[in-house]
């Protein structure tokens, strides 16, 4: 797909020019494929350019300009530039909430991302200040039992826990998963997740015999869910064959390793994909 879309894009810089609308979507395009395949130096290069010529042809706030920003910002994550991926996602959400209003999904997601982003740069009063504002409109917009507002209440459970609050957590997670246990199932992939984030907070509670109780429970779920060789059921696995002391230690360990390559996870299946609603795009993966 690269080499097609670099001669085409060659065909089409000839014909057209460099600033023509369609040679910029052929070069956003092959952006995209470098990206997906790893290529995030290249891919951010070419993005740059890209979002260079749409600001002084199409302007700053035109929907393209501004979808070449959210493209970028997500090429610097990878790349782990969080203080640049900070700068232009503070531009889009401004530029967001000017063009579609503070309560639109795009930009609940913007919020959901510069939160994220505040927690990889350890500034976490900031990302709950952030994601407490962003849950605040889900409710109002989305209603309580919408899966991004589920979404949100998860994240936020997860910045409390960074700073320590474990017991405000294990609150915000028993309602997160009560709220997906009706919506989703018991069955269901976030929903086992939830369980498997509330048994680690209920371990960092020190209630270790709750704790193994929901984490048996959630490896009986993954192994009817997700089978007994998946990777996730092995780790629950070996997570419930730890020593009760060491327990917390592991997880702490398998969630620094999960985190630091989030780009190398299993792929989302439908129905995770469909439940996130793209509101999830740069959370941390837990599962």
């Amino acid at each position: 797909a690269e080499t097609m879309q670099r001669q085409v894009l060659e065909l089409v810089q000839k014909a057209l020019g460099p600033e023509h609308p369609l040679t910029l979507t052929g070069m956003n395009n092959l952006a995209g494929t470098l990206g997906q395949l790893g290529k995030h130096a290249e891919a951010e290069t070419m993005q740059q350019q890209v979002l260079g010529l749409r600001r002084k042809v199409l302007g700053l706030e035109h929907p393209e300009t501004l979808a070449s920003m959210c493209n970028l910002s997500e090429t610097l994550r990878q790349l782990n530039k969080f203080a640049e991926t900070e700068d232009l996602q503070r531009q889009v959400l401004d530029l967001q909430q000017k063009m579609l209003g503070p309560a639109h999904p795009l930009v609940l997601r913007s919020m959901n991302n510069l939160a994220w982003i505040l927690g990889r740069l350890d500034r976490h009063i900031e990302a709950e200040t952030m994601q407490r504002q962003g849950l605040e409109l889900m409710q109002k917009v989305l209603g309580l039992e919408h899966p991004g507002t589920l979404a949100g209440m998860s994240n936020l459970a997860q910045t409390l826990s960074q700073l320590g609050r474990h017991d405000e957590a294990e609150g915000v997670l028993q309602m997160v998963l009560e709220l997906q246990k009706k919506v989703m199932g018991p069955e269901h992939l976030l929903t086992i997740r939830s369980m498997r984030n509330l048994a680690e907070t209920l371990g960092q509670l020190g209630k270790h015999t709750e704790a193994k109780i929901m984490q048996q429970q959630v490896l009986e779920l993954q192994q009817k869910v997700l089978g007994p060789e998946h990777p996730d059921t092995l780790a629950s696995m070996s997570n419930l064959a730890q020593p009760v002391g060491k327990q917390d230690e592991a997880e702490a360990k398998e969630e620094q390793v999960l985190n630091s390559k989030c780009k190398e996870r299993r792929p989302r299946t439908r129905d995770e994909k469909k439940w996130s609603l793209g509101l999830a795009k740069c959370l941390p993966c837990h599962l």
